[in-house]
């Protein structure tokens, strides 16, 4: 049997691994600043909150499929100074900031956005370059 903490270590891991692959799919949601997927019989947000200090930190919640909380997940729910097998963060903190850019940015279509963008400014450098060829 897997411990808890071995099952949370691979699932923000398999999260980080699925989503930097593209094969999930994220919704936000701006009210509560959060994203969302489904994953097997549940869902997961992760959200960004902050301490009393005004200190921002990043934690996954893993609901059930009526959506009640089942876990909250911060860097620390692994054990302290625990780096993470098959990323190259120095700990799961890092690694859950990491995730929440990336879900944000899958969500609300930013990689689109980016590389049209990219593909715009790559076509008027090859029609400046090509305007510049002497006749």
């Amino acid at each position: 049997m897997i411990d808890s903490k071995t099952q949370i270590r691979r699932l923000v891991e398999s999260l980080y691994i699925r989503t930097l692959e593209g094969k999930i799919s994220w919704s936000y949601d701006a009210s509560s600043d959060s994203c969302e997927c489904e994953v097997g019989e549940g869902y997961i947000q992760i959200l960004q909150e902050s301490d009393d200090n005004g200190d921002y930190y990043t934690f996954i919640r893993v609901l059930n499929n009526q959506k009640q909380v089942i876990e909250n997940i911060y860097g620390g729910s692994v054990g302290s100074n625990t780096k993470p097998f098959n990323t190259p963060h120095k700990d799961y903190w890092e690694l859950m900031v990491d995730l929440r850019a990336m879900a944000q940015r899958s969500a609300i279509g930013g990689d689109a956005v980016l590389a049209s963008m990219l593909a715009q400014l790559n076509a008027d450098k090859i029609a400046m370059e090509e305007d510049e060829i002497p006749f």
